[in-house]
Protein backbone atom coordinates (compact mmCIF):
# COMPACT_ATOMS: atom_id res chain seq x y z
CA UNK A 1 0.00 0.00 0.00
CA UNK A 2 2.57 2.40 0.58
CA UNK A 3 3.93 1.27 -2.59
CA UNK A 4 1.04 2.07 -4.58
CA UNK A 5 0.72 5.69 -2.62
CA UNK A 6 4.28 6.27 -3.88
CA UNK A 7 3.41 5.60 -7.16
CA UNK A 8 0.32 7.64 -7.25
CA UNK A 9 2.13 10.95 -6.05
CA UNK A 10 4.94 9.95 -8.68
CA UNK A 11 2.73 10.12 -11.15
CA UNK A 12 1.12 12.84 -10.74
CA UNK A 13 3.99 14.79 -10.28
CA UNK A 14 5.05 12.80 -13.92
CA UNK A 15 1.34 13.69 -14.96
CA UNK A 16 2.55 17.91 -14.96
CA UNK A 17 6.21 16.95 -16.49
CA UNK A 18 4.99 15.30 -19.38
CA UNK A 19 2.53 17.39 -20.07
CA UNK A 20 4.84 20.89 -20.00
CA UNK A 21 7.63 18.35 -22.07
CA UNK A 22 4.87 17.67 -24.21
CA UNK A 23 3.64 21.49 -24.67
CA UNK A 24 7.56 22.98 -25.08
CA UNK A 25 8.38 20.09 -27.71
CA UNK A 26 5.47 21.28 -29.47
CA UNK A 27 5.75 24.77 -29.51
CA UNK A 28 9.36 24.48 -30.12
CA UNK A 29 9.18 22.48 -33.11
CA UNK A 30 6.57 25.03 -34.06
CA UNK A 31 8.92 27.79 -33.77
CA UNK A 32 11.30 25.92 -35.35
CA UNK A 33 10.05 25.51 -38.60
CA UNK A 34 8.54 28.94 -38.85
CA UNK A 35 11.94 30.65 -38.20
CA UNK A 36 13.34 27.78 -40.32
CA UNK A 37 10.80 29.12 -43.56
CA UNK A 38 11.79 32.71 -42.92
CA UNK A 39 15.07 32.90 -42.58
CA UNK A 40 14.84 30.41 -46.07
CA UNK A 41 12.93 32.64 -47.43
CA UNK A 42 14.86 35.96 -46.60
CA UNK A 43 18.08 33.92 -47.77
CA UNK A 44 16.45 32.92 -50.87
CA UNK A 45 15.09 36.46 -51.22
CA UNK A 46 18.65 38.32 -51.21
CA UNK A 47 19.98 35.47 -53.38
CA UNK A 48 16.84 36.02 -55.62
CA UNK A 49 17.92 39.99 -55.51
CA UNK A 50 21.80 39.40 -56.62
CA UNK A 51 21.12 37.17 -59.20
CA UNK A 52 18.53 39.49 -60.68
CA UNK A 53 20.75 42.24 -60.86
CA UNK A 54 23.77 40.38 -62.52
CA UNK A 55 21.47 39.23 -65.54
CA UNK A 56 19.78 42.45 -65.98
CA UNK A 57 23.63 43.45 -65.87
CA UNK A 58 24.27 41.07 -68.49
CA UNK A 59 21.43 42.28 -70.46
CA UNK A 60 23.02 45.59 -70.39
CA UNK A 61 26.23 44.49 -71.37
CA UNK A 62 24.44 42.36 -74.38
CA UNK A 63 22.87 45.42 -75.15
CA UNK A 64 26.08 47.85 -74.96
CA UNK A 65 28.17 45.68 -77.19
CA UNK A 66 25.77 45.42 -79.67
CA UNK A 67 25.21 49.07 -79.99
CA UNK A 68 28.80 49.33 -80.04
CA UNK A 69 28.69 46.81 -83.47
CA UNK A 70 25.90 48.40 -85.01
CA UNK A 71 27.15 52.39 -84.81
CA UNK A 72 31.03 50.72 -86.02
CA UNK A 73 29.34 49.05 -88.93
CA UNK A 74 27.29 52.53 -89.48
CA UNK A 75 30.47 54.00 -89.32
CA UNK A 76 32.46 51.81 -91.80
CA UNK A 77 29.39 51.38 -94.26
CA UNK A 78 29.74 55.41 -94.85
CA UNK A 79 33.67 55.24 -95.19
CA UNK A 80 33.00 52.92 -97.77
CA UNK A 81 30.07 54.74 -99.84
CA UNK A 82 32.67 57.72 -99.56
CA UNK A 83 35.63 55.88 -100.89
CA UNK A 84 33.58 53.85 -103.90
CA UNK A 85 31.11 57.01 -104.82
CA UNK A 86 33.12 60.33 -103.51
CA UNK A 87 30.69 61.52 -101.28
CA UNK A 88 31.37 63.00 -97.77
CA UNK A 89 29.68 61.83 -94.96
CA UNK A 90 32.38 62.44 -92.76
CA UNK A 91 29.71 63.69 -90.12
CA UNK A 92 27.89 60.90 -89.69
CA UNK A 93 30.46 58.44 -89.58
CA UNK A 94 32.23 60.46 -86.49
CA UNK A 95 28.71 60.77 -85.14
CA UNK A 96 28.71 56.93 -85.35
CA UNK A 97 32.00 56.33 -84.02
CA UNK A 98 31.54 58.96 -81.13
CA UNK A 99 27.97 56.74 -80.44
CA UNK A 100 29.91 53.44 -80.84
CA UNK A 101 32.72 54.59 -78.13
CA UNK A 102 30.13 56.03 -75.62
CA UNK A 103 28.35 52.44 -76.23
CA UNK A 104 32.01 50.86 -75.26
CA UNK A 105 31.94 52.64 -72.03
CA UNK A 106 28.45 51.48 -70.76
CA UNK A 107 29.84 48.27 -71.53
CA UNK A 108 32.73 48.50 -70.04
CA UNK A 109 31.09 49.61 -66.53
CA UNK A 110 28.90 46.83 -67.03
CA UNK A 111 31.45 43.66 -67.64
CA UNK A 112 33.47 45.07 -64.19
CA UNK A 113 29.95 44.48 -62.17
CA UNK A 114 29.75 40.65 -63.60
CA UNK A 115 33.36 40.34 -62.07
CA UNK A 116 33.71 37.41 -64.43
CA UNK A 117 37.41 36.54 -65.49
CA UNK A 118 36.69 35.85 -68.86
CA UNK A 119 33.87 37.96 -69.93
CA UNK A 120 36.09 40.94 -68.67
CA UNK A 121 39.20 39.35 -70.74
CA UNK A 122 37.27 39.13 -74.03
CA UNK A 123 35.75 42.76 -73.36
CA UNK A 124 39.22 44.24 -73.02
CA UNK A 125 39.94 42.43 -76.54
CA UNK A 126 36.82 43.57 -77.79
CA UNK A 127 37.27 46.99 -76.74
CA UNK A 128 40.88 46.68 -78.33
CA UNK A 129 39.51 45.93 -81.61
CA UNK A 130 37.02 48.60 -81.46
CA UNK A 131 39.27 50.94 -81.19
CA UNK A 132 41.76 50.09 -84.30
CA UNK A 133 38.44 49.53 -86.22
CA UNK A 134 37.25 53.17 -85.13
CA UNK A 135 41.08 54.35 -85.80
CA UNK A 136 40.94 52.35 -89.33
CA UNK A 137 37.75 54.76 -90.43
CA UNK A 138 38.88 57.69 -89.39
CA UNK A 139 41.83 57.82 -90.54
CA UNK A 140 40.94 56.75 -94.04
CA UNK A 141 43.19 53.44 -93.75
CA UNK A 142 43.44 51.22 -97.13
CA UNK A 143 40.23 49.37 -97.55
CA UNK A 144 42.73 45.80 -97.30
CA UNK A 145 43.36 46.97 -93.89
CA UNK A 146 40.55 48.02 -92.62
CA UNK A 147 38.96 44.64 -93.82
CA UNK A 148 41.65 42.88 -91.42
CA UNK A 149 40.25 44.78 -88.66
CA UNK A 150 36.46 44.41 -89.15
CA UNK A 151 37.29 41.00 -89.96
CA UNK A 152 39.18 41.01 -86.02
CA UNK A 153 36.38 43.41 -84.48
CA UNK A 154 33.86 40.37 -85.52
CA UNK A 155 35.80 37.69 -84.04
CA UNK A 156 36.43 39.20 -80.77
CA UNK A 157 32.49 40.37 -80.70
CA UNK A 158 30.86 36.89 -81.71
CA UNK A 159 33.40 35.09 -78.60
CA UNK A 160 32.09 37.91 -76.08
CA UNK A 161 28.96 37.78 -77.38
CA UNK A 162 28.85 34.09 -76.81
CA UNK A 163 30.32 34.24 -73.38
CA UNK A 164 27.88 36.99 -72.18
CA UNK A 165 25.05 34.65 -73.68
CA UNK A 166 26.26 31.53 -71.62
CA UNK A 167 26.71 34.02 -68.30
CA UNK A 168 22.97 35.46 -69.13
CA UNK A 169 21.44 31.91 -69.29
CA UNK A 170 23.01 30.87 -66.41
CA UNK A 171 22.01 33.88 -64.42
CA UNK A 172 18.33 33.26 -65.76
CA UNK A 173 18.53 29.67 -64.72
CA UNK A 174 19.79 30.57 -61.03
CA UNK A 175 16.70 33.70 -61.26
CA UNK A 176 13.99 30.79 -62.04
CA UNK A 177 15.50 28.44 -59.12
CA UNK A 178 15.23 31.18 -56.74
CA UNK A 179 11.56 32.29 -57.64
CA UNK A 180 10.83 28.40 -57.72
CA UNK A 181 12.63 27.96 -54.44
CA UNK A 182 10.41 31.05 -52.93
CA UNK A 183 7.34 29.69 -54.02
CA UNK A 184 7.68 26.45 -52.05
CA UNK A 185 9.25 28.41 -49.12
CA UNK A 186 6.22 31.08 -49.03
CA UNK A 187 3.26 27.67 -48.95
CA UNK A 188 5.58 26.20 -46.50
CA UNK A 189 5.25 29.68 -44.50
CA UNK A 190 1.94 29.58 -45.17
CA UNK A 191 0.85 26.12 -44.24
CA UNK A 192 2.97 26.75 -40.85
CA UNK A 193 0.81 30.03 -40.01
CA UNK A 194 -2.38 29.11 -41.44
CA UNK A 195 -2.72 24.89 -40.60
CA UNK A 196 0.37 24.26 -38.20
CA UNK A 197 -0.03 27.67 -35.67
CA UNK A 198 -3.23 26.78 -34.76
CA UNK A 199 -3.12 23.31 -34.44
CA UNK A 200 -0.35 23.73 -32.32
CA UNK A 201 -2.04 26.66 -30.29
CA UNK A 202 -5.33 23.79 -30.18
CA UNK A 203 -3.07 20.76 -28.96
CA UNK A 204 -0.92 23.02 -26.32
CA UNK A 205 -4.77 24.52 -24.84
CA UNK A 206 -6.05 20.58 -24.86
CA UNK A 207 -2.86 19.77 -23.21
CA UNK A 208 -3.56 22.60 -20.34
CA UNK A 209 -6.74 22.32 -19.97
CA UNK A 210 -6.11 17.98 -19.59
CA UNK A 211 -3.68 18.68 -16.99
CA UNK A 212 -5.47 19.98 -13.83
CA UNK A 213 -8.18 17.32 -15.05
CA UNK A 214 -5.80 14.49 -14.42
CA UNK A 215 -3.94 15.76 -11.70
CA UNK A 216 -7.65 15.89 -10.01
CA UNK A 217 -8.11 12.55 -11.10
CA UNK A 218 -4.63 11.46 -9.51
CA UNK A 219 -5.29 13.37 -6.48
CA UNK A 220 -8.69 11.53 -5.92
CA UNK A 221 -7.12 7.99 -6.72
CA UNK A 222 -4.29 8.90 -4.27
CA UNK A 223 -7.16 10.23 -1.35
CA UNK A 224 -8.61 6.57 -1.96
CA UNK A 225 -5.69 4.61 -1.48
CA UNK A 226 -5.14 6.73 1.72
CA UNK A 227 -8.09 5.77 2.70
CA UNK A 228 -8.18 2.60 2.81
CA UNK A 229 -4.94 2.38 3.82
CA UNK A 230 -5.81 4.30 6.94
CA UNK A 231 -9.04 1.91 7.10
CA UNK A 232 -6.86 -0.98 7.23
CA UNK A 233 -4.37 1.12 9.91
CA UNK A 234 -7.36 1.22 12.04
CA UNK A 235 -8.16 -2.59 11.75
CA UNK A 236 -4.16 -3.43 12.57
CA UNK A 237 -4.59 -1.08 15.57
CA UNK A 238 -7.79 -2.44 17.03
CA UNK A 239 -6.53 -5.78 16.44
CA UNK A 240 -3.33 -5.10 18.14
CA UNK A 241 -5.75 -3.66 21.20
CA UNK A 242 -8.20 -6.58 21.08
CA UNK A 243 -5.04 -8.79 21.43
CA UNK A 244 -3.76 -7.28 24.24
CA UNK A 245 -6.93 -6.93 26.14
CA UNK A 246 -7.08 -11.02 25.46
CA UNK A 247 -3.29 -11.96 26.60
CA UNK A 248 -4.14 -9.47 29.71
CA UNK A 249 -7.18 -11.14 30.64
CA UNK A 250 -5.84 -14.66 29.78
CA UNK A 251 -8.05 -15.66 27.69
CA UNK A 252 -6.70 -18.56 26.21
CA UNK A 253 -9.54 -19.84 24.40
CA UNK A 254 -9.37 -16.73 21.83
CA UNK A 255 -5.98 -15.83 22.33
CA UNK A 256 -5.12 -17.87 19.39
CA UNK A 257 -7.72 -16.23 17.08
CA UNK A 258 -6.96 -13.06 17.85
CA UNK A 259 -3.31 -13.78 17.20
CA UNK A 260 -3.99 -14.91 14.13
CA UNK A 261 -6.32 -11.86 12.91
CA UNK A 262 -3.72 -9.68 13.82
CA UNK A 263 -0.91 -11.16 11.60
CA UNK A 264 -3.58 -10.81 8.67
CA UNK A 265 -4.38 -7.20 9.52
CA UNK A 266 -0.45 -6.51 9.69
CA UNK A 267 -0.68 -7.97 5.94
CA UNK A 268 -2.94 -6.27 5.57
CA UNK A 269 -1.77 -2.40 6.03
CA UNK A 270 1.55 -3.40 3.93
CA UNK A 271 0.14 -4.65 1.40
CA UNK A 272 1.44 -8.69 2.01
CA UNK A 273 -1.70 -10.31 2.46
CA UNK A 274 -2.67 -12.89 -0.26
CA UNK A 275 -6.33 -14.61 -1.05
CA UNK A 276 -6.29 -18.24 -1.34
CA UNK A 277 -9.35 -18.01 -3.76
CA UNK A 278 -11.55 -20.60 -4.70
CA UNK A 279 -14.50 -22.44 -5.46
CA UNK A 280 -16.23 -23.24 -2.42
CA UNK A 281 -19.58 -24.62 -1.41
CA UNK A 282 -21.46 -22.59 0.91
CA UNK A 283 -23.42 -25.12 2.72
CA UNK A 284 -20.56 -27.48 3.80
CA UNK A 285 -18.16 -23.60 4.54
CA UNK A 286 -20.59 -22.21 7.07
CA UNK A 287 -21.16 -25.32 8.45
CA UNK A 288 -17.20 -25.78 8.95
CA UNK A 289 -17.23 -22.00 10.50
CA UNK A 290 -20.32 -23.01 12.58
CA UNK A 291 -18.42 -25.66 13.83
CA UNK A 292 -14.76 -23.92 14.32
CA UNK A 293 -16.04 -20.68 16.45
CA UNK A 294 -18.50 -23.79 18.69
CA UNK A 295 -17.24 -24.08 22.53
CA UNK A 296 -18.36 -25.18 25.59
CA UNK A 297 -19.25 -21.47 26.20
CA UNK A 298 -20.74 -20.02 22.83
CA UNK A 299 -23.36 -21.82 20.88
CA UNK A 300 -23.08 -21.69 17.02
CA UNK A 301 -24.81 -23.43 14.47
CA UNK A 302 -25.54 -22.69 10.77
CA UNK A 303 -28.03 -23.77 7.43
CA UNK A 304 -27.61 -22.65 3.84
CA UNK A 305 -28.80 -23.44 0.65
CA UNK A 306 -26.80 -25.22 -2.09
CA UNK A 307 -24.79 -22.58 -3.87
CA UNK A 308 -21.07 -22.35 -5.06
CA UNK A 309 -19.52 -19.01 -4.20
CA UNK A 310 -16.02 -17.82 -5.37
CA UNK A 311 -13.80 -17.06 -1.99
CA UNK A 312 -11.03 -17.02 0.56
CA UNK A 313 -12.35 -19.63 3.14
CA UNK A 314 -9.44 -18.75 5.02
CA UNK A 315 -10.09 -15.41 5.28
CA UNK A 316 -13.61 -16.12 5.45
CA UNK A 317 -13.27 -17.95 8.52
CA UNK A 318 -11.29 -15.14 10.07
CA UNK A 319 -14.06 -12.30 8.85
CA UNK A 320 -17.09 -13.81 10.70
CA UNK A 321 -14.74 -15.07 13.68
CA UNK A 322 -14.25 -11.51 14.25
CA UNK A 323 -17.97 -10.77 14.31
CA UNK A 324 -18.88 -13.86 16.50
CA UNK A 325 -15.98 -12.55 18.89
CA UNK A 326 -17.84 -8.99 19.00
CA UNK A 327 -21.58 -10.26 19.38
CA UNK A 328 -20.25 -12.61 22.72
CA UNK A 329 -18.44 -9.44 24.02
CA UNK A 330 -21.66 -7.75 23.62
CA UNK A 331 -23.52 -10.38 25.63
CA UNK A 332 -25.04 -12.69 22.87
CA UNK A 333 -25.51 -16.37 24.02
CA UNK A 334 -26.39 -17.95 20.42
CA UNK A 335 -24.95 -17.59 16.87
CA UNK A 336 -26.57 -18.62 13.83
CA UNK A 337 -25.16 -18.36 10.32
CA UNK A 338 -27.35 -18.66 7.18
CA UNK A 339 -26.41 -19.33 4.06
CA UNK A 340 -28.55 -18.25 1.10
CA UNK A 341 -28.81 -18.56 -2.52
CA UNK A 342 -29.44 -14.88 -3.92
CA UNK A 343 -29.11 -13.27 -7.68
CA UNK A 344 -25.49 -14.13 -9.28
CA UNK A 345 -24.40 -14.38 -5.14
CA UNK A 346 -24.86 -16.03 -2.58
CA UNK A 347 -25.27 -14.55 1.12
CA UNK A 348 -24.17 -15.23 4.12
CA UNK A 349 -26.06 -13.64 7.22
CA UNK A 350 -24.24 -13.51 10.73
CA UNK A 351 -27.47 -13.44 13.59
CA UNK A 352 -26.32 -12.94 17.17
CA UNK A 353 -28.94 -12.09 20.21
CA UNK A 354 -27.68 -9.73 22.88
CA UNK A 355 -26.93 -6.46 22.56
CA UNK A 356 -27.11 -4.36 19.39
CA UNK A 357 -24.51 -2.30 18.31
CA UNK A 358 -25.46 2.03 17.85
CA UNK A 359 -26.77 2.88 15.23
CA UNK A 360 -24.56 6.06 15.11
CA UNK A 361 -21.48 3.83 15.42
CA UNK A 362 -22.48 1.62 12.32
CA UNK A 363 -22.90 4.97 10.23
CA UNK A 364 -19.35 5.67 11.44
CA UNK A 365 -18.09 2.27 10.39
CA UNK A 366 -19.03 2.43 7.15
CA UNK A 367 -18.42 5.95 6.35
CA UNK A 368 -14.94 6.87 7.06
CA UNK A 369 -12.79 4.56 10.01
CA UNK A 370 -10.40 7.96 10.60
CA UNK A 371 -13.51 9.11 12.64
CA UNK A 372 -14.34 6.61 14.67
CA UNK A 373 -14.90 7.52 18.35
CA UNK A 374 -13.01 5.41 20.46
CA UNK A 375 -16.23 3.96 22.02
CA UNK A 376 -16.90 2.78 18.40
CA UNK A 377 -13.11 2.08 17.91
CA UNK A 378 -13.86 -0.65 20.86
CA UNK A 379 -17.30 -1.89 19.64
CA UNK A 380 -16.39 -2.18 15.89
CA UNK A 381 -13.30 -3.15 15.78
CA UNK A 382 -14.44 -6.48 14.91
CA UNK A 383 -16.63 -5.42 11.82
CA UNK A 384 -13.66 -3.21 10.58
CA UNK A 385 -11.24 -5.73 10.44
CA UNK A 386 -14.34 -8.05 8.59
CA UNK A 387 -15.15 -5.39 6.15
CA UNK A 388 -11.43 -4.76 5.16
CA UNK A 389 -10.47 -8.39 4.71
CA UNK A 390 -13.92 -8.98 2.83
CA UNK A 391 -13.86 -6.25 0.52
CA UNK A 392 -10.52 -7.31 -0.31
CA UNK A 393 -11.52 -10.97 -1.47
CA UNK A 394 -14.53 -9.41 -3.95
CA UNK A 395 -17.54 -9.35 -1.08
CA UNK A 396 -19.48 -7.38 0.94
CA UNK A 397 -20.72 -6.84 4.19
CA UNK A 398 -23.94 -4.70 5.64
CA UNK A 399 -25.44 -4.28 9.04
CA UNK A 400 -29.04 -4.51 10.10
CA UNK A 401 -30.94 -4.93 13.37
CA UNK A 402 -33.56 -8.00 13.20
CA UNK A 403 -35.58 -7.98 16.08
CA UNK A 404 -33.35 -6.07 18.47
CA UNK A 405 -30.64 -8.47 17.27
CA UNK A 406 -27.32 -7.86 15.19
CA UNK A 407 -27.54 -9.02 11.90
CA UNK A 408 -24.90 -8.60 9.45
CA UNK A 409 -25.50 -9.87 5.61
CA UNK A 410 -22.03 -10.76 3.76
CA UNK A 411 -22.84 -10.85 0.04
CA UNK A 412 -19.89 -13.42 -1.91
CA UNK A 413 -19.33 -13.81 -5.68
CA UNK A 414 -21.36 -16.67 -7.18
CA UNK A 415 -18.37 -19.10 -8.91
CA UNK A 416 -18.50 -19.52 -12.83
CA UNK A 417 -19.73 -23.14 -12.64
CA UNK A 418 -20.58 -25.50 -9.91
CA UNK A 419 -18.01 -27.89 -9.67
CA UNK A 420 -16.68 -30.23 -6.96
CA UNK A 421 -12.90 -29.26 -7.65
CA UNK A 422 -11.51 -26.01 -6.30
CA UNK A 423 -8.40 -24.05 -7.82
CA UNK A 424 -6.69 -22.13 -6.05
CA UNK A 425 -5.87 -18.77 -7.53
CA UNK A 426 -3.73 -16.35 -5.04
CA UNK A 427 -4.17 -12.79 -5.40
CA UNK A 428 -2.23 -9.70 -4.01
CA UNK A 429 -4.40 -6.95 -2.00
CA UNK A 430 -2.10 -3.89 -3.01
Amino acid sequence: MPNKVHALTTAAKTNGLRTALTVTLITGLTLVLLSTAVFSLAATTRSLSSDAERLHTADESLRAATTVRAQLALAVHGARVDSRLGTNSSASVQGSVAEAKLALESFQRSTALLEDDNIIVLGDNFAASVAASSGSVLNATPEDERNTLDSELDRSYQELIGALTDERQELLSAVEEADRRMGTLGNLASFVVAFLLPTSAIFIYRQLARRPRRQVELEHELELERRVQQDRTHALRLGLRRFNDRVAAGDSSTIVGEAERFSVATALVYGQHTYDVARVELAASVTEIAAQCSTAERRCDASSDEVWVLIDQGGLRLAIDALIDDAFDRGATRIHLAGRDAPAAGKIDVLADGTPIPQMLIREAFLDPTELTEAGNHQLRGLIFARTLLEGMGARIAYEQYDDHDKFEITLPRAIRRSATTTKRPEQVT
